[in-house]
C-alpha cells in the first residue's frame, strides 16, 4: 500500500490516498519512516486518513515567482533577489517544496561555498528563507526548512550592516573599495573595457605611483560587477551621464550614519582592506603588493594587527631597515 524510499540521505513515506498520491519527507532515520509508514496504512485501510496536506503538490518555482514578485514591488535589493532566486532555481528547479528538507540545503551551501564567498551563500539562503516565510504567510507551505541551516561566518557586523545600508549605486562601489583597496579616484573612472574576467583581474593603467597596476578580484566583486554588467550600456561601469561618477560624498554619508559608524571617510575602506588583510595573516610583502606601496614603511602601519610571531618577525626587519 505504501513504501519507503530514501534520497540523499533522507528517508520518506510514499502512499497514495483517493487517488492521489503523497510523499512525505521523515529525516535520515529509516526506523523513524518506518512507523509513520505503520501508522498511515492502517488509517487508509479504514478510510480515515485525514492529515491531508494540501500542499502537498506546491513547488519550488511558485513560491520562487511569488517572491520575486514581491522583491520587486517592496525591497531595494530586488536586483540582488533576482540573481539569488536564479541560481537557487537551478538547484532545487520543479522540486515539491515539501521536498525541500534541511539537509538539500546543506547540499546547496555547500556547493555554492565552492564558487562564491560565504557571505553571498549566506544572502542567498537569506533569500530562500524569506521565500518560505512568504509561502506560509499564503498558506501554500507549513514550515521553513531554512531555519534548521546555519549560515557561514562572514564581514564583520559593521562592515556587513555598512554595506547593507548602501543604496544600489553606491553598494558596488563600497564593495570594490573593501574588497580591493582602490581609491575613489581608480574606481569611479574603470570602463568594463578594464575588466579581465578570464584571469579574474582589474587593469588600472597609470596608478598613483606611475606604474601600471593589475588589481586581482575575489567572488564578492567578480559577482556584485557581473549583477550591475547587463544593465549598464555606458563603457563606464560606475556611469552618469556621457561620463562616470565623480563624488559620492552624500551617498556614503548617508550610509555611514545609517549604519551608525562614525569617524569614517571613502578612504578608511582602503585601510581597512589593509587591515583585514594582516589580521587573515596574509604576509607583509603580499600586503604591500596588492596595496601598491612604494615603500615597506608604508605596509608597515598595519603590521600591529599581525599575529604574534609575525609581530615579532616585522619588529625585526624594521630595526634591520633603520
Amino acid at each position: 500500500m505504501g513504501t519507503i524510499r530514501k534520497r540523499d540521505n533522507i528517508w520518506y513515506v510514499d502512499f497514495m490516498y483517493r487517488g492521489r498520491r503523497y510523499r512525505r519527507a521523515v529525516g535520515p532515520n529509516k526506523t523513524e519512516a518506518q512507523i509513520l509508514l505503520g501508522k498511515v496504512e492502517p488509517q487508509i485501510r479504514e478510510n480515515k486518513f485525514f492529515d491531508i496536506d494540501e500542499t502537498a503538490d506546491v513547488r519550488f518555482p511558485e513560491i520562487a515567482e511569488d517572491f520575486r514578485e514581491y522583491s520587486k514591488a517592496t525591497k531595494r535589493s530586488a536586483r540582488r533577489d533576482q540573481l539569488s532566486l536564479k541560481h537557487l532555481t537551478e538547484f532545487f528547479g520543479d522540486m515539491r517544496i515539501i521536498d525541500i528538507a534541511p539537509n538539500l540545503i546543506e547540499k546547496y551551501k555547500i556547493q555554492r561555498s565552492q564558487k562564491v564567498t560565504p557571505s553571498t551563500v549566506n544572502r542567498e539562503l537569506a533569500c530562500l528563507k524569506t521565500a518560505f516565510n512568504k509561502a506560509i504567510e499564503a498558506g501554500k507551505c507549513r514550515s521553513n526548512p531554512v531555519k534548521k541551516v546555519k549560515l557561514f561566518r562572514e564581514n564583520p557586523p559593521k562592515l556587513r550592516t555598512l554595506i547593507d545600508n548602501c543604496d544600489p549605486q553606491i553598494k558596488p562601489i563600497v564593495i570594490l573599495a573593501l574588497h580591493t583597496g582602490m581609491r575613489k579616484g581608480e574606481i569611479f573612472p574603470l570602463k568594463w573595457e578594464d575588466i579581465d574576467w578570464n584571469n579574474k583581474v582589474i587593469w588600472l593603467g597609470k596608478t598613483k605611483s606611475g606604474k601600471t597596476a593589475y588589481i586581482p578580484m575575489d567572488n564578492t566583486v567578480i559577482e556584485e560587477l557581473k549583477t550591475i554588467a547587463s544593465h549598464k550600456k555606458n563603457p563606464y561601469i560606475f556611469a552618469k551621464g556621457n561620463g562616470h561618477y565623480k563624488e559620492s560624498r552624500k551617498r556614503f554619508a548617508k550610509a555611514l550614519q545609517g549604519s551608525g559608524i562614525k569617524d569614517c571617510s571613502f578612504h578608511t575602506l582602503r585601510h581597512t582592506f589593509a587591515s583585514h588583510l594582516v589580521m587573515a595573516g596574509v604576509d607583509l610583502a603580499t600586503v604591500r603588493e596588492l596595496m601598491r606601496h612604494r615603500t615597506y614603511q608604508m605596509t608597515l602601519r598595519y603590521s600591529h594587527l599581525a599575529p604574534a610571531h609575525k609581530r615579532k618577525a616585522m619588529q625585526v626587519f624594521d630595526e634591520w631597515l633603520s
